[in-house]
């Protein structure tokens, strides 16, 4: 079974104001580090309202809701590179 994008909901309220984006959403969604919020918003996945937000510094006002579409994780598939290897030492 496939699994969907989850979908988080964050609000301000006064002690919120003008604090950047990224921090904000940080301190409400501990779920989630930073650095993955902050792509998250460069990707074009948090939206106020029907606008999109792309700005981690964009300054959050009292009573703004932010929506985060959250992508399931991939599978990483590492690839075998052909590195040359100086051996130094060898017992």
């Amino acid at each position: 079974m496939p699994v969907s994008t989850e979908r988080l909901t964050a609000e301000a309220d006064e002690s919120h104001a003008g604090q950047r984006l990224d921090r904000f959403l940080s301190d409400r969604l501990p779920g989630l580090s930073r650095t993955r919020l902050q792509a998250l918003i460069r990707e074009g996945r948090v939206a106020l309202g029907p606008a999109t937000i792309e700005d981690v510094k964009y300054p959050v006002k009292p009573g703004d809701r932010f929506e985060i579409s959250v992508p399931p994780p991939v599978n990483a598939k590492p690839q075998a590179q052909e590195i040359p290897l100086d051996v130094a030492y060898e017992d």
